[in-house]
């Protein structure tokens, strides 16, 4: 009787379900109807535990089912519940396919279903390979329904070649393990997982990642606690339909050794996918990448034309470090020596004696993160100034506006930029401190210490951050300290979780003091300012009267803390004996939410001009001196002159490099990633660049590209000041 009625009720639960489903997606509460789907299966799970039949599959299927309830649960404790980017019959028909998934996955569970087994080895194969090409197709549309929700209007071609390339690396792993299953068991996940991280970046920083990216794990995972994550309507469609695929596949999955007779087709096998894989990635993939239009300005418009696998594909192309046509050692010798001619007799010289200027004995320069006046980007009211001593500064102070290359995050490279005089022009794609830098690396280190300079860097958080332990000790800095030799610090006080810019100032002001007349250049890297800006409890003092936003009333208020420190900084060695030269700039903009900057902007991102996209990538900068100087207001400049600008200020001796910097910077004032000024002050896209720009621009790839080969490659009289 019993062998009669389970059956039965098995067919009766599976049909209830399915009915169940179509009326609760008619009423739109197919969310609910997962979460009740979800609760089943684990009692399903746990009832054939208690039977011991297929007790690991069903293990891991209630582990996963436990996962999801909690990230429905989750998502529906925020206000509004499940938000979705786009409503539209897409998204309709994605939801219905969800939840056609979902019941599948119930019917499978009620049916304890565990797999089988083909003995044809034809039928094998051909069934390996149309499996991992329906792993690239799902995988190809769920993680675009992440970041792109409207697949429709990706390029039709590069959305089919992205699904290819994805093909290929399915059909890799399936040579490779001999496994039908395993590649979309491991692959499909990551992938996914990969483009929600990526959506993420995309919300806190403003800017979605590339591949270069994944170098910055460990960074991200350190600031990862300062963000609230919130799951939207396309990730969970696209996690529920990962769960799916998933679960079918643990519970048909079975590990078989391949028979003696298999192992010729497997290594053929293996070896035909590898040759197909790379031939497929040279004369197709990367090819069609190469034709591409990489908009670094706006990278997510690149992600919404050519899709995700070819944009990741297609900058990680350019993200190689390649020679540049026309280059040779000779080339840089005569760059050098024209660079040493024409500063002779006028400009910067190489011997600091002949100078008038006063040479500073303590040199500080503060990156100040996210230091930057929103104004340059929209009407901004507010109850009281956030910056009023920086704007009240007219003696012995050259200040005014950075080009930067990153918005909202990458503060590693402004950094770079400012530090070695490199542009991220020439390495769009990587971020040099986590990739190309190695020991004895030029820098404004090794610059001011062959000039008696003893140097000392200070960062409020841990050294594994950005790999700035490493980098500092390849820059040549004599000392540095991170947040550990800091947190029990008397001095240090907090505003949020970071230590304060002025508790930072003030240990730089012991220490400039302690060393009394000694030469020294101190480098700082603030964190008071740091994203999110959505802590609780805070107390904001300036208040957005135009604006409602509580993250742009925080952001604001953390800049005129900023501004409070510098005028305590300025303040303090006004009256100090030695000479002293300050140079502080911010390293972007803030990461803000979308809503935020549309309302500074009065614009949605889809409605910005080049212009308004332009005004996001500048930061204030000053050179403030406790001597006598000619003030310089309203100057425009980049973070990769900053430092041959300091050294001219400062009466220095100067490298070569740094000379022809400066002569670069008469025709071309200020340069970021996507273009720069001529000396009319007029921007253009490095494309529109006249004779005597290009000159300039082939040059100063010429010279990257040397100072990139290492210490050993390297042309030393270029960036490296002569021995006594």
């Amino acid at each position: 009787m019993k062998d009669i009625l389970v059956p039965y009720l098995k067919k009766i639960i599976s049909i209830c379900l399915a009915i169940l489903g179509g009326v609760m997606s008619l009423l739109q509460k197919s969310n609910y109807f997962i979460v009740l789907v979800m609760v089943f299966c684990i009692c399903c799970n746990l009832f054939y535990i208690i039977k011991k039949k297929n007790i690991a599959k069903n293990i891991a299927q209630m582990i996963l089912n436990g996962l999801i309830v909690w990230m429905f649960l989750a998502a529906f404790q925020y206000e509004g519940g499940i938000q979705y980017t786009y409503q539209n019959i897409l998204t309709t028909f994605a939801k219905l396919v969800e939840m056609a998934a979902v019941l599948v996955v119930a019917v499978a569970t009620i049916y304890n279903y565990h797999g089988f087994e083909i003995k044809n080895r034809w039928l094998d194969f051909v069934l390996g390979i149309g499996l991992n090409l329906f792993y690239a197709v799902c995988t190809g549309v769920l993680i675009e329904m992440i970041f792109n929700p409207l697949v429709g209007l990706i390029n039709k071609q590069y959305f089919i070649i992205g699904i290819i390339a994805m093909f290929l690396i399915f059909l890799l792993v399936y040579a490779v393990t001999s496994s039908y299953k395993l590649p979309g068991l491991i692959l499909a996940p990551l992938f996914l997982l990969f483009t929600i991280a990526n959506q993420f970046v995309f919300l806190f920083r403003g800017t979605p990642m590339l591949l270069n990216d994944l170098r910055n794990i460990g960074t991200a995972a350190e600031v990862a606690d300062n963000y609230v994550y919130q799951l939207n309507g396309e990730m969970i469609i696209s996690i529920v339909c990962m769960y799916c695929l998933v679960v079918l596949l643990i519970r048909s999955l079975r590990f078989k050794k391949p028979e003696r007779k298999r192992i010729v087709w497997y290594v053929a096998g293996l070896a035909g996918s590898t040759l197909l894989c790379v031939f497929g990635f040279q004369f197709l993939i990367l090819k069609k990448a190469g034709a591409m239009d990489i908009n670094f300005w706006n990278l997510s418009y690149t992600y919404e034309e050519y899709g995700t696998p070819m944009t990741l594909i297609g900058a990680y192309d350019r993200s190689r470090i390649k020679k540049p046509d026309g280059y040779s050692v000779a080339k840089i010798k005569q760059i050098v020596t024209d660079a040493e001619s024409q500063a002779s007799g006028e400009g910067p010289v190489n011997n600091a004696e002949e100078t008038e200027k006063i040479q500073p004995t303590k040199i500080i320069v503060i990156m100040n993160e996210a230091f930057s006046d929103l104004a340059v980007n929209g009407d901004v009211v507010t109850n009281e100034p956030y910056m009023p001593y920086y704007d009240s500064l007219d003696k012995n102070v050259i200040k005014g506006t950075s080009l930067v290359s990153v918005l909202g995050g990458g503060t590693c490279n402004s950094e770079y930029e400012m530090l070695t005089g490199n542009s991220i022009w020439f390495t769009p794609a990587i971020m040099p401190y986590m990739s190309v830098l190695q020991n004895g690396h030029p820098t404004l280190v090794s610059t001011l210490e062959s000039q008696g300079y003893t140097s000392l860097a200070y960062h409020p958080f841990w050294g594994n951050c950005w790999k700035r332990e490493n980098v500092y000790r390849y820059f040549g800095f004599d000392d540095y300290t991170f947040l550990d030799g800091m947190e029990g610090d008397e001095r240090a006080e907090y505003i949020r979780v970071f230590i304060s810019d002025e508790s930072l100032y003030r240990m730089i002001e012991d220490t400039v003091v302690e060393a009394g007349d000694e030469k020294q250049f101190i480098f700082a890297v603030t964190m008071q300012n740091h994203g999110s800006y959505d802590y609780e409890p805070f107390d904001a003092a300036i208040d957005c009267e135009n604006i409602d936003s509580d993250n742009l009333d925080q952001y604001l208020s953390l800049i005129k803390a900023s501004d409070d420190a510098l005028e305590q900084l300025t303040t303090f060695f006004e009256d100090y004996e030695e000479p002293t030269m300050i140079l502080m700039f911010g390293d972007h903009q803030p990461g803000l939410p979308a809503e935020a900057w549309e309302q500074i902007t009065g614009k949605t991102d889809a409605e910005m001009t080049d212009d308004d996209r332009r005004a996001q990538y500048q930061t204030p900068f000053i050179i403030w001196t406790n001597y006598d100087m000619e003030a310089r207001t309203d100057v425009i400049t980049s973070t990769n002159y900053l430092s041959s600008m300091l050294l001219e200020e400062a009466g220095l001796a100067m490298p070569a490099y740094n000379q022809f910097l400066l002569q670069m910077r008469e025709t071309m004032p200020a340069m970021n990633l996507f273009g720069y000024y001529d000396s009319e002050y007029v921007f253009h896209p490095f494309s529109d660049a006249g004779e005597t720009e290009q000159a300039y621009l082939q040059d100063y790839r010429y010279l990257m590209y040397n100072q990139l080969q290492g210490i050993k490659k390297m042309e030393q009289d270029a960036f490296f000041l002569p021995e006594d």
